[in-house]
């Protein structure tokens, strides 16, 4: 009897070895996150900052402002990393925790969403580009005239005079001051919108004098692309031959996004799917020599797409100036930087009128700064003019 129990926990044993060694090793474990930030810029420094290497992007989805809101909010994107649990037996990262935040759930137990990135709110304005408040443009409305607005505005004078010369004028000039105002909102979008009919190329050039933020722009501008539209990006940064262009950020930037990065242009290998998209350093009027050979370059690269960035804080002087330079590189288009912190919105209507260079769209900010934005138009409107006028 006792021999039969010995066997049998024998085969028992033997059982359980072979049922052990037939069963396919655990799959490591992952913690899963949801990102919800204002740009793939912002993504990629947060991901970096909390996650490291060894995160892995699952997906990326945008979600658009509804409504009215749209004119002045920003899309959100909503990123989806997983994050391989150590192996060590250490507790797998955790979040940082805000005191007044509640408690994050365990991403095994749930999909726990790193909180947002807390950007600055907008300082309220206590005044109007007329300079008067409210109440007063109420009571004083009735003696002001369209040209006295656009004037108080801090209008560009040559548009103002271009405006007086058109033959629809004398009439507006007649109406009330908001039906006035509207009717010449309605004349500048159609310049607007004449200047606006060029697209972009697939093969894209960020041009621009030094601090103007062309590196940021061309990341936030590839990001859009990557993670938005799902294409197919490479980059190239070119140096100048004394002063070499330091491309720390952007290393780690295409390094994380898994976008390829070279300084030669020979290394490029472009398919009829692959974008391309050129780092230009600071450009000088004093390098005439520089300004030839890197014009030389993009010609042969076929760059048809050349993007000159402006610092819109820039005075008005300093801007026309730099159009010299864009002009002497074949600039297609443009792209506005700083613009959170601009006040004189109305210098702007002088460079996005007829004539100009088509905008790409918004830079706003560093890094934590808004997504490409296209409404540009209604900002500018919104920011130039009276409120009272516009509702």
């Amino acid at each position: 009897m006792k021999q039969r129990t010995l066997n049998m926990q024998e085969q028992a044993k033997s059982d359980s070895q072979e049922q052990a060694s037939s069963t396919p090793p655990e799959a490591p474990k992952t913690r899963v996150f949801r990102l919800v930030v204002g740009s793939a810029s912002e993504a990629v420094n947060l991901i970096q900052k909390k996650f490291g290497t060894g995160a892995t992007v699952q997906s990326v989805k945008q979600h658009k402002p509804k409504g009215v809101t749209k004119l002045w909010a920003s899309p959100k994107l909503e990123i989806i990393v997983s994050l391989p649990v150590g192996a060590d037996g250490k507790q797998p990262f955790q979040l940082e925790q805000k005191e007044s935040e509640e408690p994050q759930v365990s991403a095994e137990e749930a999909l726990p969403e790193v909180e947002e990135v807390q950007k600055p709110s907008e300082p309220q304005e206590t005044s109007d580009p007329s300079g008067t408040d409210d109440t007063e443009k109420t009571e004083s409305e009735s003696t002001l005239n369209i040209e006295t607005l656009l004037k108080q505005s801090d209008f560009d004078h040559g548009i103002i005079e271009r405006l007086k010369a058109s033959p629809e004028w004398k009439q507006i000039s007649q109406h009330s001051l908001k039906q006035g105002l509207t009717e010449v909102i309605a004349m500048l979008k159609d310049e607007f919108n004449a200047a606006q009919k060029k697209e972009t190329s697939r093969y894209i050039a960020f041009m621009g004098t030094s601090g103007v933020g062309k590196s940021t722009t061309l990341q936030k501008f590839v990001a859009n692309r990557v993670f938005v539209h799902g294409k197919k990006v490479q980059i190239l940064k070119l140096d100048n031959d004394d002063d070499p262009n330091p491309d720390n950020l952007l290393q780690l930037f295409c390094e994380i996004i898994g976008v390829p990065l070279t300084r030669d242009p020979n290394e490029l290998s472009l398919d009829k799917d692959t974008e391309l998209y050129v780092d230009l350093p600071g450009i000088s009027k004093n390098q005439p020599e520089q300004i030839r050979h890197f014009k030389s370059i993009l010609d042969s690269l076929n760059i048809q797409t050349r993007i000159w960035v402006i610092n819109s804080l820039y005075d008005t002087r300093t801007i026309g100036e730099q159009y010299q330079l864009a002009k002497s590189l074949g600039t297609t288009h443009q792209v506005f930087t700083h613009l959170d912190e601009l006040e004189n919105w109305a210098k702007i209507w002088k460079f996005v009128l007829a004539g100009s260079y088509p905008l790409v769209f918004m830079n706003s900010g560093e890094e934590t700064s808004n997504p490409p934005r296209e409404e540009f138009l209604p900002l500018l409107v919104s920011k130039t003019f009276p409120k009272i006028l516009l509702n």
